[in-house]
């Protein structure tokens, strides 16, 4: 956690951003509102899956988001508003995505999910999502009792978008 708080930090730097304590600093602004990242996030596949209305109700799930600014985080953490995506473009023309790579996040997604022990995992992740992950081994937790169910829509542009919050809702809906 705390060294991706160091990440959050070094991001909240490049873009300027007040600092707060979800980057790691004791500094802390007023002027930041934090909400919960189920309620914050209002993209195409959050709306469509009804994710502020249906996560909330979900006791035996837990949503965690693969995120440019934060890296990784619950659905339920507080977080402020941005706007950064994984193919912007930070420190001497890196893309968000390659940025986290480095920072092999990949692997902190790895420990942060056995140390959940889930009995499924869904990934609904998007192909540059999935290259900060880089080397991302989802076949891994087959190998370890853990159904793993990965979700692609080639050939469908911005409209998978549209059918991961329609995957999500029936995830949710069960």
């Amino acid at each position: 956690y705390q060294d991706l708080l160091s990440h959050r930090l070094m991001l909240a730097e490049e873009l300027n951003l007040p600092f707060a304590q979800d980057v790691g600093s004791d500094v802390n602004n007023g002027h930041i509102l934090f909400e919960p990242a189920f309620k914050r996030y209002t993209g195409r596949v959050y709306e469509r899956s009804n994710l502020q209305g249906l996560y909330p109700k979900a006791n035996n799930f837990k949503v965690t988001i693969v995120s440019a600014f934060y890296g990784i985080l619950d659905a339920a953490d507080s977080i402020r508003n941005y706007d950064l995506m994984m193919d912007t473009r930070i420190f001497t023309r890196q893309k968000v995505n390659s940025f986290w790579k480095k920072q092999n996040l990949g692997k902190k997604l790895m420990e942060y999910i056995f140390n959940l022990r889930p009995t499924t995992i869904h990934d609904l992740l998007p192909i540059s999502y999935r290259k900060a992950l880089s080397p991302w081994g989802g076949e891994n937790f087959n190998q370890s009792n853990i159904f793993y169910k990965l979700y692609e829509y080639p050939g469908q542009g911005n409209g998978a978008l549209w059918k991961r919050g329609d995957d999500l809702r029936t995830i949710f809906q069960g």
